[in-house]
């Protein structure tokens, strides 16, 4: 009985982690436009991201803005 209602109330906490993954199905595109900016944003006061300007970056011009990079350990 409590192992059920534990599981009842987990499925409910995790219905809007559940719609969003839907709708990012439903449109991946979208879902990695939105996923890439909020990158940028998230890193634009970063050493790199003052280099390359991401503060200001838009989507469209991340691939002609932002060289590929190299790990150098």
């Amino acid at each position: 009985m409590i192992a059920r209602l534990v599981q009842r109330a987990w499925l409910w906490s995790a219905r809007g982690a559940e719609r969003a993954f839907r709708a990012a199905q439903d449109d991946p595109a979208r879902a990695q436009r939105e996923l890439l900016l909020r990158f940028l944003r998230r890193h634009a006061q970063s050493a790199f991201g003052r280099a390359h300007d991401l503060a200001t970056l838009e989507v469209a011009d991340f691939r002609a803005r932002v060289p590929l990079q190299e790990w150098h350990a």
